[in-house]
């Protein structure tokens, strides 16, 4: 099972051929349920650094954010005069991808205090998602949005999960419609201190559900 769907995929994105006399014929297409994995990474060695969208998860990034004496999260919000606080991640590869809307998005936000060995992260942590697409056709479609909340304290794990699920229901019409690029925005605010940063190497991620389209040559 597992070599004919790595067959299917091969085909579906064409690193090898269709026999010989099957090549360039008319064709249609079947759709093969399938979930994409999409890590956010980040380029660089500093921050804020080039945030992008990976189907593979890298090592060693940085996962930007505001933490130490000032919640700056909840300041930007609030009209102060700092940084905005968003992070937005773009697909440089794994796409196109046809959506299939009946299955949810999951996926998760890890977020780090200031030292994991200390603990000494106190306030509320709040973490806002957005995904967006664009499809080939060039309409830009927000997916979904989701917004969870932890208080910690110097007791609580150095590092905090914010798993997150988006449901597709409300966009049946892009049903094995062709995505030509996928945006996540990520923010990280609430009123906090000695926390605030995102941790990527594999930590930050979303599963899309969607399908591989397979050509049927006639």
């Amino acid at each position: 099972m597992l070599a004919r769907r790595a067959l299917l995929a091969a085909l579906a994105t064409g690193l090898i051929a269709w026999p010989a006399g099957m090549a360039g014929a008319d064709h249609e297409y079947t759709y093969e349920p399938t979930t994409t994995k999409f890590f956010m990474r980040n380029e660089g060695t500093t921050c804020p650094g080039d945030p992008f969208l990976s189907t593979t998860a890298g090592s060693a990034e940085p996962g930007c954010g505001y933490q130490g004496g000032a919640p700056f999260g909840e300041l930007y919000h609030n009209g102060a005069p700092v940084a905005s606080t968003l992070k937005t991640y773009i697909t440089r590869d794994g796409t196109p991808q046809y959506l299939d809307p009946s299955r949810e998005v999951r996926g998760n936000v890890r977020v780090v205090a200031t030292a994991t060995t200390e603990r000494r992260a106190v306030g509320q942590i709040q973490v806002d998602v957005t995904l967006r697409a664009r499809t080939q056709g060039g309409q830009t479609v927000t997916l979904g949005t989701h917004s969870s909340e932890v208080i910690v304290n110097p007791t609580s794990p150095g590092e905090v999960d914010f798993p997150f699920t988006m449901d597709l229901g409300t966009h049946a019409g892009l049903d094995k419609v062709a995505l030509s690029e996928l945006t996540i925005v990520v923010d990280i605010r609430g009123w906090h201190v000695l926390t605030g940063y995102q941790r990527l190497n594999g930590e930050s991620w979303f599963d899309l559900p969607a399908y591989l389209r397979i050509p049927i040559p006639h």
